[in-house]
């Protein structure tokens, strides 16, 4: 029952920002989507490869800024460290998804976009020899975009902020990633 009224959920914002975007309230949207990929220099990120996808348009209830509203997703392949507290080498990997809001401050030419996102980490360590463990747990990121604008697509670096809070660990990370998005017309 849970799931259904979860479903219910979905349909009924989907077709609310659908009729906000033909009550020209969200007028002026865009589509958007990049990839990214760069390295976690947290114990345990290592690699990472990413992408989101939303749509972009003009709010000007508070501020007269871009907003994008969207999903974001990143995965790293993680890395073998020792576990001091276990006393035994542990790889790790992790994935993080969520739903991301972001503020552009700059468009042309030069991009620069400040963004959270508010999700899971999906974290996975397994210890030499032992079996794999997988756990989620309570995300919320931020970062900063700062790249270039070349028509509908947009170069820039992002360094981001990863606060992962689980039941028995919270931790902050830090990765830096190469990222190329595009940014569509209405």
């Amino acid at each position: 029952m849970k799931t259904l009224r979860s479903g219910y959920r979905r349909v009924a914002l989907v077709v609310m920002l659908a009729q906000m975007g033909s009550a020209g309230v969200l007028s002026g949207q865009q589509f958007s989507s990049r990839v990214f990929g760069g390295y976690g220099t947290t114990t345990g990120y290592g690699p990472g490869v990413g992408a989101d996808v939303g749509i972009q348009f003009p709010f000007p209830f508070l501020v007269p800024l871009p907003v994008f509203l969207g999903v974001w997703g990143v995965y790293h392949s993680g890395e073998e460290f020792f576990d001091e507290e276990l006393g035994i080498d542990v790889e790790q990997a992790i994935s993080m998804f969520g739903l991301e809001a972001a503020g552009i401050w700059l468009e042309e030419p030069v991009y620069i976009r400040g963004s959270g996102v508010l999700g899971v980490a999906r974290v996975s360590r397994q210890p030499a020899g032992g079996p794999k463990v997988q756990e989620s747990n309570f995300l919320l990121s931020g970062g900063i975009m700062i790249g270039r604008r070349f028509g509908r697509v947009v170069i820039g670096l992002e360094p981001t902020f990863p606060l992962v809070i689980g039941s028995d660990v919270t931790s902050m990370g830090f990765a830096l990633y190469l990222t190329i998005g595009y940014v569509g017309g209405p």
